[in-house]
């Protein structure tokens, strides 16, 4: 996706921040060819290193830059970095779910200034709904295999008989390993029965 919208932008590097509350991360990245990618740059940034811009973003604005070098004295932290990697126009659109900050997706043009008129701007910033929603269902979905996991961890590990039983219909959906060793019958019999 990165692509697709990175060619039909002409920008010359698109990338997406997240952020845990105390690091910000590089988790996706694209490039235009020869346009060097940052990620071993930039992989994990202190969350303070860039007040002038989150402070932006933290209102929920999307941030047009559209001339790096003149960008104020509040931004200094920005402009260092933004010009070690040689960025001339930058566009950073705060991607929010469930009224949270909980990333940035960013455009940067190198090779030239790039101009972005006020319905550009509103049309990557609708891209950054559609990231931020995509994003959060990603979190949601790893949260839930881990938890899941975690679970099962644990019931596998209990030396008391466990099981969950489904009130729609009325089956075993899960018994513990403990069944085996208690009752002197395998786990899978339990679902037999149950059919």
């Amino acid at each position: 996706a990165l692509k697709a919208i990175g060619e039909f932008t002409c920008v010359d590097r698109i990338y997406i921040y997240s952020s845990d509350g105390k690091q910000i991360a590089l988790t996706h990245e694209w490039c235009a060819i020869g346009i060097p990618p940052s990620a071993n740059n930039e992989a994990q940034i202190p969350k303070d290193t860039f007040l002038w811009l989150t402070s932006q973003l933290r209102q929920f604005q999307t941030v047009y830059i559209s001339c790096v070098d003149e960008l104020p004295e509040a931004a200094e932290a920005e402009k260092l970095i933004l010009k070690a990697l040689d960025v001339k126009t930058f566009v950073a659109v705060p991607l929010v779910y469930d009224s949270v900050l909980i990333g940035t997706l960013c455009f940067s043009s190198m090779t030239n200034l790039k101009v972005w008129s006020e319905e550009d701007i509103t049309l990557l910033s609708t891209l950054g709904d559609i990231f931020a929603g995509t994003l959060a269902r990603k979190y949601v979905e790893t949260a839930i295999r881990e938890s899941e996991e975690r679970f099962r961890q644990l019931v596998d590990n209990i030396d008391d008989v466990f099981w969950i039983y489904s009130l729609e219909n009325h089956r075993p959906i899960y018994v513990s390993p403990a069944y085996e060793k208690i009752w002197n019958r395998t786990c899978k019999s339990v679902y037999e029965d149950a059919f």
